[in-house]
């Protein structure tokens, strides 16, 4: 005796095999539609990154050197209409923070990212991780016309180089941070 569930097996698994074979099905990235990550296109330097292929936001308001308020039109899943950015490979002196003084040359790290970004339109690129521990999107910034905000900050000495954890331009911010140092700009003056 053939039961139901026998017959209709068969053409549930090649209804699955044609979904498969036509992309229908999602994939792990589809959730991430429009989150352009510089590791997975294998982008060596931080100006080899098209803005086009980028997600872009309005900057409501600079917290900080290194942390910024963004508003995002349509957001992709995943992500909020506000959501708060810390800059990857950064770390700008501190001047929120509740029990210290502001640490040497924040204000000015501060102001130098307020100038550039608040009130603008930017775009934000990824790495390996989109959030940190406390649920901040890591990005890159950039400005319309290409340039990386965050090998901006460093190469000017408004921020060190944040090596403590991988990210793909790491090597070329390192450099950036020795430049500036040997020619003591910024916070190295």
């Amino acid at each position: 005796m053939v039961t139901k569930r026998k017959i209709i097996l068969p053409f549930l698994l090649i209804g699955l095999i044609v979904l498969i074979g036509t992309n229908a099905l999602p994939n792990a990235h589809s959730q991430e539609q429009g989150i352009f990550r510089v590791n997975e296109h294998n982008i060596r330097h931080s100006h080899n990154v098209r803005v086009q292929d980028l997600l872009p936001v309005y900057v409501s308001r600079v917290v900080d050197g290194d942390t910024i308020i963004v508003l995002i039109n349509n957001p992709p899943a995943g992500l909020a209409r506000r959501e708060r950015v810390r800059f990857l490979g950064v770390d700008a002196p501190e001047t929120v923070h509740s029990s210290r003084p502001p640490e040497h040359f924040g204000w000015e790290s501060t102001e130098f990212t307020r100038s550039a970004l608040e009130g603008k339109n930017v775009y934000l690129a990824f790495d390996w991780n989109l959030r940190d521990r406390f649920g901040r999107l890591l990005a890159y910034v950039y400005l319309p016309d290409g340039t990386c905000f965050n090998a901006m900050q460093i190469k000017f000495g408004y921020a060190h180089a944040y090596i403590r954890f991988p990210f793909q331009f790491l090597e070329e911010f390192r450099e950036y941070e020795a430049k500036a140092r040997a020619e003591k700009l910024g916070l190295w003056r």
